[in-house]
């Protein structure tokens, strides 16, 4: 009797221990805040932040439906039509300024200035372009006038003159080279983004253009072609990083002008919008047919922005690898060896 008792007891015990969980400790319980709760905590405030008056968010922002609150990038061949695209912008013809960091536009009628070194009237002195782009900036933002959208024309042409203006104020002829873990770099990079970065924080409308480059990588399985806009490092990390819309405007078939808006396996776009650029389904505008003008291409824009497009016209990326073959406009190729497997 006792042997049974003593099994019965052992039995009860193994049962309780597979169905009860072990108590945390103390410290280890979890806890949960209720929603949309957090619980003040107390910090200490730097010397140098006390007395600054802060203005918290109170209500959620609203969303834009303005396309001029976005920034683009607009890219693609030359002699595409990115210019007189870009001077619509403004609304009204000659609303667009375009500051123009390669060359004036001379087939068109725009609002338009050369970004070149200068001689200054009064001095004399040569003004290096870059300092007299950053000078006809401010005077934009001081005297606007009936300005309402700002174009820097000429990207990479724009990163040029920004990487010698780094150098004369560094100091050195070239960042490479100069072995001081990539102060002399950082030196370029901080005069290109002062411009920009004013530029794109000021309350206009801002547009960027460039051409595009295809990169042919060579790899083991063949050779794959990516379109992205003409840009060195720093200028591309600044697209990718501070532009809502970069849309790459090129020709297909029989001189058909398109504007991408998306990006697939071939061609590098982005659009940020979530609420714009949709059919009237509901759909996401891959693409947006420009016509045969300038004026054209502008009304088809503005309808597929107020989701008025009734395509999206995903089907025409599906073709791109037959239309790179065929190197429409004049993109320039730049073939890379890539020896990753």
């Amino acid at each position: 009797m006792n042997n049974l008792a003593t099994l019965r007891k052992d039995l009860i015990m193994a049962v309780k221990m597979q169905t009860t969980k072990p108590s945390l400790p103390a410290r280890m319980v979890p806890t949960k805040l209720p929603a949309k709760k957090i619980v003040s905590s107390q910090t200490t405030i730097r010397k140098d932040l006390r007395g600054i008056t802060i203005q918290r968010a109170v209500d959620l922002s609203p969303i834009s439906n303005d396309p001029l609150d976005y920034i683009y990038l607009i890219y693609g061949p030359k002699k595409v039509g990115k210019t007189k695209f870009s001077s619509l912008f403004g609304a009204d013809e000659g609303t667009t300024e375009f500051m123009m960091f390669e060359k004036l536009a001379r087939h068109l009628s725009i609002h338009q200035a050369p970004m070149v070194d200068t001689v200054d009237p009064v001095s004399g002195e040569m003004i290096p372009a870059w300092l007299y782009a950053e000078a006809y900036l401010d005077d934009i933002i001081r005297n606007p006038g009936n300005i309402r959208t700002i174009c820097a024309d000429g990207m990479l042409a724009m990163y040029e003159k920004a990487f010698a203006q780094g150098c004369k104020e560094g100091g050195f002829i070239h960042p490479g080279g100069q072995n001081d873990f990539g102060v002399s770099w950082d030196k370029i990079k901080t005069t290109f983004y002062r411009f920009v970065n004013k530029l794109v924080e000021t309350e206009f409308g801002v547009l960027f253009n460039c051409h595009d480059i295809a990169i042919q990588h060579e790899r083991f399985d063949g050779v794959k072609t990516q379109i992205v806009p003409n840009l060195p490092r720093y200028a591309d990390e600044f697209v990718r990083h501070k532009i809502d819309n970069v849309f790459y405007f090129h020709i297909r078939g029989k001189g058909e002008r398109w504007l991408q808006l998306r990006a697939d396996e071939t061609v590098y776009a982005a659009c940020a919008p979530e609420n714009n650029f949709l059919t009237l389904n509901g759909e996401p505008i891959w693409m947006i047919p420009m016509g045969n003008s300038a004026e054209q291409g502008y009304k088809n824009f503005l309808n597929a922005f107020h989701n008025k497009q009734t395509k999206t016209y995903k089907e025409v990326t599906e073709k791109d690898i037959a239309e790179l073959e065929k190197q429409k406009g004049e993109t320039t190729i730049r073939r890379v060896k890539d020896k990753r497997k």
